[in-house]
């Protein structure tokens, strides 16, 4: 899941380009190009998208039968590397 959404993170950097000028670097200019652009991933899309892969993990491993307590481990360091990541 994380894997899909790195293009989209990406291509919502602002992006630097080498010969640009001070006119193009204006607090106002970036502010136009920011609005001409498709929208930043907004922070509450990240929580829904770390919560909704916890969820599928813990789905996931009752499936296969796996121990309570090493489903918790799995999803708290889940948690950890998603937080780390972001």
């Amino acid at each position: 899941m994380l894997a899909m959404m790195v293009p989209i993170i990406l291509q919502n950097m602002p992006k630097q380009s080498e010969g640009a000028t001070t006119s193009e670097t204006t607090p106002r200019r970036r502010t136009l190009n920011r609005h001409k652009g498709k929208r930043p991933i907004s922070k509450f899309t990240v929580y829904v998208t770390v919560i909704t892969v916890l969820c599928g993990l813990f789905v996931l491993l009752r499936v296969y039968h796996f121990d309570l307590k090493i489903i918790l481990v799995f999803l708290i360091l889940g948690a950890v590397a998603s937080y780390i990541y972001f």
